[in-house]
């Protein structure tokens, strides 16, 4: 609705200038209700030993706050393009939270390292990354030291997060990158915890990718290999396939990862810059109906769609979806933050396209456009519609006849018109009814939307 009532063009520049945009309603609720998202490290270590105190377990509750205020956020949040670029980064800097201490370091970052530089500029957010807590302790550079390299962090720089897989380097810039961060680590400071430790950095001369690496202070060893690896044309490359990957299609435009990767180029890997060049292009333009979505943004575009927030009305009831949509993500295996390999969620079709998630995803649509389907609540049985609701009415407005309702279901749920005998299909549905048209009826052909071929891709 938003974007009818001001065009795409000026949607697209209120959404990067999210901080322009009043989200504090919901920034204020859930301030609240999850105050350990935006607490300090000391502030969540503290609550934790608090709790020690007391034979409580608290270690784990700041990533079941994090990954509750995550799904608040996608659900509700008016930053939509932010949110989206949020899970982006998180999933290009993969950390699984569930991992040692990564339980509470993750909880620090994602608001200091991801939310601070979503749309700021790569090189930033990389720099911000390297020195992020929960990184270290993920792949193990916090082990990194002149006599003892390790060497996880140097590979997953290279292959993952920069240049790309066997994208000319060699196993000696590896071991060499690894030599060029030895002494970063997990500090006692009071704020990132973040500390480069001098006596456990090798000094000696280094060679990354033909540049000579040789600073007095040593932490610019691995700072200025950041900004190789920030300025080289094969990571603008590989970071602008990664984004046509996620926006258009899972076999990124080569023509489109140019135009991208040459924004990139320009403005020293400006995100907004890299967005608006691939969201003015003709080529994606011409993707509709390449990407195939992801459990969490199916998830979301389903609640979204259906603006189950203006039906929530109270701010208990607010909370009440997360319930099934947690559900959800478990049972699709893509809950935030809980990917074990550095690689991140799978962003193509094939592994997310089975048959068990289809049929997960027409029982979520029709449990949530029928609402009287039950479903196993912490409480014990309950019905869809006593957790998560939507206003009919607005979504079928003033329609009376069958045409006029399906009609109105193609602008309010898809924004585009069905193929001619798939219309018809819903239309002779909806009249067997006769003249009058049952509300289960419509909530059923609501349902058949959410879970068709039409809505599972964008």
């Amino acid at each position: 609705m938003r974007i009818k009532s001001i065009g795409i063009e000026n949607y697209l520049e209120e959404q990067l200038d999210y901080q322009s945009i009043d989200n504090s309603e919901l920034d204020e609720i859930l301030d609240i209700v999850y105050p350990l998202v935006n607490s300090s490290l000391n502030e969540i270590l503290n609550y934790i030993e608090e709790g020690n105190q007391m034979d409580e377990d608290r270690e784990s509750d700041g990533a079941i706050q994090l990954i509750s205020a995550t799904m608040m956020r996608q659900l509700y949040s008016k930053h939509q393009l932010f949110e989206v670029m949020v899970e982006f980064w998180n999933n290009h800097f993969n950390v699984d939270i569930a991992k040692g201490l990564d339980l509470i370091l993750k909880v620090f970052e994602d608001r200091h390292v991801m939310r601070s530089h979503a749309l700021s500029s790569f090189g930033e957010i990389l720099h911000a990354d390297a020195k992020s807590a929960a990184m270290m302790y993920y792949l193990d550079n916090y082990t990194n030291t002149k006599s003892g390299p390790n060497e996880n962090y140097a590979r997953e720089l290279l292959e993952l997060h920069t240049l790309g897989v066997d994208k000319g380097y060699t196993e000696n810039d590896v071991k060499e990158v690894a030599r060029c961060f030895t002494g970063w680590s997990i500090g006692i400071n009071e704020s990132d915890y973040f500390e480069f430790y001098q006596e456990n950095h090798d000094f000696g001369s280094k060679l990354v990718l033909g540049q000579e690496i040789n600073n007095s202070d040593g932490i610019r060893d691995g700072e200025q290999v950041l900004d190789y690896l920030a300025a080289s044309s094969t990571t603008a490359s590989f970071i602008s396939q990664k984004l046509v990957r996620r926006f258009a299609s899972d076999q990124p435009n080569e023509n489109l990862v140019k135009k991208v990767a040459k924004s990139y180029l320009a403005t020293d890997g400006d995100i907004k810059e890299m967005l608006r060049t691939l969201f003015h292009s003709p080529e994606f333009l011409a993707s509709v109906d390449d990407k195939y979505k992801r459990p969490i943004e199916f998830v979301t575009s389903v609640a979204r769609t259906l603006d189950i927030e203006t039906a929530q009305s109270t701010i208990e009831q607010k909370f009440n979806p997360l319930y099934i949509l947690f559900k959800e993500y478990q049972d699709s295996g893509q809950v935030p933050f809980l990917w074990s390999p550095p690689t991140g969620y799978p962003d193509i079709a094939g592994y997310w396209q089975t048959i068990s998630a289809m049929l997960q995803r027409i029982n979520l649509t029709n449990g949530i456009a029928l609402g009287d389907i039950e479903v196993v609540s912490e409480e014990g049985q309950a019905l869809y519609s006593q957790l998560i609701d939507y206003d009919l009415s607005a979504i079928i407005q003033d329609a009376q006849t069958a045409e006029e309702i399906v009609t109105m279901l193609e602008n309010t749920l898809l924004y585009r018109e069905l193929i001619v005998d798939d219309k018809q299909l819903l239309i002779e549905f909806l009249e067997s009814d006769g003249s009058n048209i049952s509300e289960q009826r419509i909530r059923a052909v609501i349902g058949i939307i959410l879970s068709s071929t039409y809505f599972q891709l964008r």
